[in-house]
């Protein structure tokens, strides 16, 4: 969120509530703080571009509001490239795709209707051998039972 993020652009935010266990693209870290989902895991791209923008807005002074908008403009187009980038590393993709961010997005779906640990996920998925059938993943890898149809669909 805004203020845990550094000109460097990584996170300072060090507390309890920093680590995602179940996929759920709406979770807000602090309801407490945050009740109206504004840094909900899913608007990271939203609030990054926010804090961008804020960084931008305070160099005013020393550029012009066009090439403030200028650097600012292309955020999203970068964020979805590096987002996609990871994803495409977590799963073992070595060749990039077209079709490589619907896989990731059908991905986040699946575990979304699941309720999955997503951290769990991973490792498990990188322990599947290659040879099974899409059946025997989805009951090898799951930390669950039974693997939902969106889940299903999925893997196979």
């Amino acid at each position: 969120n805004t203020d845990n993020a550094s000109v460097a652009g990584v996170t300072l935010d060090l507390g309890s509530c920093r680590f995602l266990e179940v996929y759920d693209p709406g979770v807000v870290a602090s309801p407490t703080v945050d009740e109206g989902g504004q840094y909900a895991f899913g608007r990271q791209a939203e609030v990054g571009k926010g804090n961008v923008a804020r960084l931008a807005m305070a160099l005013r002074g020393l550029v012009s509001m066009e090439e403030i908008c200028e650097a600012v403009q292309p955020y999203f187009g970068i964020y979805e490239q590096e987002a996609l980038r990871l994803y495409r590393r977590k799963l073992g993709l070595v060749m990039e795709h077209p079709e490589d961010a619907e896989l990731v997005q059908g991905l986040l779906r699946a575990l979304a209707a699941q309720v999955v640990d997503y951290p769990s996920f991973f490792r498990d998925l990188a322990g599947f051998p290659g040879h099974l059938s899409p059946q025997e993943k989805a009951h090898k890898a799951a930390p669950f039972e039974p693997p939902s149809p969106t889940l299903q669909q999925w893997l196979e």
